[in-house]
C-alpha cells in the first residue's frame, strides 16, 4: 500500500532486486475518483479532513540521526493510507476499484527492457544506414543502452546523439581519430569502450544486425485518429477522468492502425476499447450539440 509508488518501486527494484507481490496506489485509485494525480496531502484533507504537516519535506533524509520531527512527517506518509484507501474504494465503487487495481498492477510490473540490440533503430537517420555503419551503429548504441542501465542514468548521459552521429559518420579506428569526433566524451574508459564497439561492429557477422521494421505509414489514418480521439475523451469525460490517463495518442494511433495494445486490454477495453471499435465500423456515430460545445456520441 503506497501513494505514488512509481519511485519506490524503481527503487526496490534497483536496490533489492524484488518487488511486492501486489499494489494499491492510492493515487492511482484517486485518479479514478476523477481527482487526477492528487498529492497526499490534498486527499488526506479532502477524504480524511486530516491536514498533513509538510515543514520536513526537503529534509535530508541521508543525515543521521534524523530529528523526531522528520520521524513524525516519514511515518505521516503511511500513517492514513489504509484509511484512504477504504474511502477511495467506497467511493469509486467496486467496478472502478477493480479498474485501480488493474492500473496498479501495470504500474507495479516493469515493462520488458527493449533489446539493447535494437537501441540504434532510435537513432536519427539510422534506416538509412548501411553495411559497416549499421552494424557499429548497432554495437555503439547496444554499449551505451547497457552502461545507462547500470548506472542507472539516460542513456544520452553516456553519450550524446551528436557524439553517436559523429561517430557511425567518421568511424574513428583509433584515440587519435576519436578526438576528431564532436561531443565525444574523453574519459579512457569511454574512448576504449567506444573504439571497442566501433571494432565489434565491423567485426559482426551481417546476418547478426537487427534491421530495422518498415517505417508505419500512418499519416492516411490521420483523420481516424482525429475522431477516434474525440470519442475517447469525451467517453473519458463523461465517466469524469482524466482523458491524458485512458489513452495517449499512440494507443489512439494503434487501435485505429489495427494494432494490438493498451485500448484492447483491461479496463480500457472495457471503457474506450470497443467504442473505438463499434467507431471504426460505423456502428456508432458522432455529432456536435450546445452551438458546437458538446460532443455526443449516438448508437452507444
Amino acid at each position: 500500500l503506497a501513494h505514488a509508488a512509481r519511485q519506490d518501486l524503481e527503487i526496490m527494484r534497483r536496490e533489492v532486486g524484488t518487488l511486492p507481490s501486489a499494489l494499491v496506489d492510492t493515487q492511482i485509485a484517486a485518479a479514478f475518483a476523477g481527482a487526477g494525480n492528487q498529492s497526499l496531502l490534498s486527499l488526506c484533507k479532502r477524504h480524511l479532513n486530516v491536514v498533513i504537516e509538510k515543514g520536513d519535506r526537503l529534509t535530508d533524509w541521508t543525515a543521521r540521526p534524523l530529528r523526531e520531527s522528520a520521524r513524525l512527517y516519514a511515518a505521516s506518509d503511511v500513517a492514513h493510507l489504509h484509511a484512504l484507501a477504504d474511502e477511495l474504494r467506497t467511493e469509486i465503487g467496486e467496478e472502478r476499484w477493480g479498474w485501480a487495481l488493474d492500473e496498479c498492477e501495470a504500474s507495479r510490473t516493469p515493462p520488458e527492457q527493449a533489446d539493447v540490440t535494437k537501441a540504434w533503430w532510435r537513432v536519427r537517420g539510422s534506416r538509412a544506414l548501411r553495411g559497416d555503419r549499421a552494424r557499429v551503429a548497432q554495437t555503439l548504441c547496444a554499449w551505451r543502452e547497457e552502461t545507462a542501465r547500470s548506472r542507472n542514468v539516460p542513456p544520452r548521459t553516456i553519450i550524446g546523439d551528436l557524439g553517436l552521429d559523429s561517430v557511425i559518420s567518421r568511424m574513428p579506428r583509433s584515440k587519435a581519430d576519436l578526438d576528431g569526433c564532436r561531443g565525444v566524451p574523453n574519459d579512457p574508459r569511454s574512448v576504449q569502450a567506444i573504439l571497442d564497439s566501433i571494432a565489434g561492429g565491423l567485426a559482426m557477422d551481417p546476418k547478426e544486425l537487427s534491421t530495422p521494421p518498415e517505417e508505419s505509414d500512418d499519416r492516411g489514418l490521420a483523420s481516424a485518429v482525429i475522431l477516434a480521439g474525440a470519442i475517447v475523451s469525451q467517453r473519458a469525460r463523461n465517466l469524469g477522468l482524466d482523458p491524458s490517463m485512458v489513452a495517449a495518442r499512440a494507443d489512439i494511433t494503434a487501435i485505429v492502425s489495427g494494432r494490438k495494445g493498451r485500448l484492447d486490454e483491461g479496463w480500457r477495453e472495457q471503457v474506450v476499447g470497443d467504442l473505438v471499435h463499434r467507431l471504426l465500423a460505423g456502428e456508432i456515430t458522432l455529432r456536435l450539440a450546445d452551438s458546437g460545445r458538446t460532443l455526443v456520441i449516438e448508437g452507444d
